[in-house]
Parts: structure tokens; C-alpha cells; sequence
């Protein structure tokens, strides 16, 4: 709890909620399940995650706003 997810993934088992607002500017913490994806650069709320990587960082979706905004 309290770190960056590193990666985008897929929970694979465990719940939590994850911090969003630097990517979505949503002020209130998503509940992350099993089946539901993290997002790289986002912080991990509350619980334990086990994760499943969906792409490398380069293609995450905070590498992709940071190219769009280059």
C-alpha cells in the first residue's frame, strides 16, 4: 500500500483501490479487483495486489500521454 503501481497490468487476485487523479484527475480512489487493470504511475491504496503486466512501460498509458504531449 502507498506505492506506484510500476507497470499497466491486470489484478489477478487481491482488492485494494488505486490513486488515478495524475492520470484522470479523479479526486476519489477506484476499487481495483480481480479482472480490472491498474494503471502505471498510479498509486496502490490500501491492499495487496498480485498483477499481471499487460505491456511494457514504454507503452503504458502514462508514456502514451506523455508522448501525445511532447
Amino acid at each position: 500500500p502507498g506505492d506506484q503501481f510500476p507497470v499497466d497490468a491486470e489484478v489477478l487476485s487481491g482488492a485494494s483501490a488505486a490513486d488515478e487523479s495524475s492520470l484522470t484527475g479523479e479526486s476519489v480512489m477506484v476499487d481495483k479487483n480481480v479482472g480490472d487493470k491498474v494503471f502505471g504511475g498510479t498509486l496502490n491504496g490500501w491492499g495487496s495486489l498480485e498483477l499481471s503486466v499487460l505491456c511494457p512501460s514504454s507503452e503504458s498509458a502514462l508514456a502514451r500521454i506523455i508522448r501525445l504531449i511532447r
